[in-house]
């Protein structure tokens, strides 16, 4: 008995011990705290102030001064701490309690939260008697309204402007209480109608449907796209390819001619200078009274004989058979021996 005794004294003074401190060990819920507006505090002469809250001061009943984050010092029976102000954001279920009618007579249930937080303590204090429920049902309230400009399809399909004009709305109404409203979120429209959620279930099945077939059409024409460019990309390197290679043989073609006529040509005046060198010595040989038309005859008809005798050459070349020389090849022979006779 006695050890039961002192441990409840000592849990006396740890819990005075705490509240004196200002800190709070355990937080509640939020729906906790929504229950237990006003949250007051004792007056301990020298209060602290938790970061993240604001603490209203009544001095004789009256509005006296909003104290901020740190410690300040209170008259006891004179000031009392009437407000403890979370001003952090906090997230309030807006969920609607009785079912939502659209536009096109579909009962529906919205599962909505908002994200709001205090910025005037004063205000938050005087003006409601609970702002966190006022602002509560503000947003049921414009939820319902809004809901009931839409069509079913609409809020299905178009969820993000529901939730925009919801914070237009609370944003004009919150700013009296104290509070701003920083976001609406819709997280859940359900209809109540069996049916009608069956008939929701069967077109989002064949919404799906539709967008997969088009992305598999859209799929395929892309596909096809890109053959076709792949296809005629191949044909243009072809003909590039082809195009070059005939204008690289036409080059070549033109440049063996070129050098072929070049060489016929060094080659005609080659022929020509030892003609005329032949010429000029046989004339040396034969003298000033020599017959220099017959010495010009005598070397063409070598130059004659020459040819012949290339010319049989080649003969010989192409048909091996051939083993008696042409009867012109005689004759030239003939004439060489006279003339040397």
């Amino acid at each position: 008995m006695a050890m039961m005794v002192l441990r409840s004294r000592s849990s006396l003074r740890l819990a005075a011990t705490r509240r004196w401190c200002g800190y709070q060990f355990d937080t509640p819920p939020a729906s906790a705290l929504l229950e237990r507006w006003p949250r007051t505090r004792a007056n301990m002469v020298v209060n602290l102030v938790q970061e993240g809250e604001n603490v209203v001061v009544e001095r004789l009943g009256r509005f006296h001064a909003v104290h901020g984050p740190g410690w300040f010092l209170a008259p006891p029976f004179i000031d009392r701490l009437a407000y403890v102000i979370d001003m952090r954001e906090r997230s309030l279920d807006v969920s609607s309690a009785s079912s939502l009618l659209t536009l096109d007579n579909v009962a529906v249930r919205a599962t909505a939260t908002a994200f709001c937080a205090f910025v005037d303590a004063r205000k938050a204090a005087y003006v409601s008697s609970n702002p966190l429920e006022a602002v509560r049902h503000e947003a049921q309230l414009a939820l319902r309204g809004l809901v009931s400009e839409r069509s079913l399809d609409d809020l299905l399909r178009n969820r993000q402007t529901l939730n925009d004009a919801v914070v237009d709305v609370l944003r004009d109404a919150a700013p009296a209480w104290g509070m701003d409203v920083r976001a609406f979120a819709v997280s859940e429209i359900t209809p109540e109608n069996r049916i009608v959620a069956e008939a929701m279930d069967r077109l989002a099945l064949a919404e799906r449907e539709q967008q997969h077939a088009k992305a598999e059409s859209e799929g395929a024409a892309d596909a096809a796209r890109l053959e076709a460019e792949t296809m005629r990309q191949t044909a243009l390197t072809q003909a590039e390819l082809e195009g070059a290679r005939i204008a690289v043989e036409a080059r070549a073609r033109a440049e063996t001619l070129r050098l072929y006529a070049q060489a016929e040509a060094d080659a005609t005046r080659v022929r020509a200078a030892a003609a005329a060198d032949a010429i000029q010595t046989l004339a040396a040989v034969l003298g000033p009274d020599a017959d220099r038309e017959a010495a010009h005859r005598f070397v063409l008809q070598s130059e004659s004989t020459r040819a012949l005798v290339d010319f049989h050459q080649f003969q010989r070349d192409a048909t091996p058979d051939a083993t008696s020389p042409p009867e012109g090849f005689r004759t030239a022979r003939r004439l060489g021996r006279s003339r040397r006779d």
